[in-house]
Parts: C-alpha cells; sequence; structure tokens
C-alpha cells in the first residue's frame, strides 16, 4: 500500500511540474506589447485644401491609325 501512495505522490509532482512549465512556456511565448509608436494616432478632421489653377498648354501630334476591318461574330 505504502508503494500505491509514492507512486501517486510522484504523479501528482510530475502533473504539477508539467503544468507549470506550460505555464511559464505560455507566459515567456505571449505576444509583446507593441511599441508606443505604433499605436494609432488622432483621425484627422480637417485638411488644409489649396487651389491652383493647371493649364497644360503643350502641343501634342496624334495620329490616327485604322486597321483592316474585322468581323465580329456573336
Amino acid at each position: 500500500m505504502a508503494r500505491r501512495g509514492s507512486t501517486l505522490t510522484l504523479a501528482a509532482l510530475c502533473a504539477l511540474t508539467l503544468a507549470g512549465g506550460a505555464g511559464i512556456l505560455g507566459y515567456t511565448l505571449r505576444p509583446a506589447d507593441p511599441p508606443e509608436l505604433l499605436n494609432p494616432s488622432a483621425a484627422d478632421t480637417q485638411a488644409p485644401v489649396a487651389s491652383q489653377p493647371f493649364d497644360d498648354t503643350r502641343k501634342v501630334q496624334v495620329r490616327l491609325v485604322a486597321s483592316d476591318t474585322e468581323t465580329l461574330t456573336l
């Protein structure tokens, strides 16, 4: 009977050691908190707006090249 009690005690001690080790390992491998620089910034509610004229007066040569007529069958 004494042998059975010591085996049960050893099994309980091993289970507690395994559970403690798993807890420590889980705590060690937990996700780290993000650095403060990565915190979201405040939402912008206003943005500066400026108006400026755009007059692109460059001349461009365009030439249309037509190919032979294609028949489209549906």
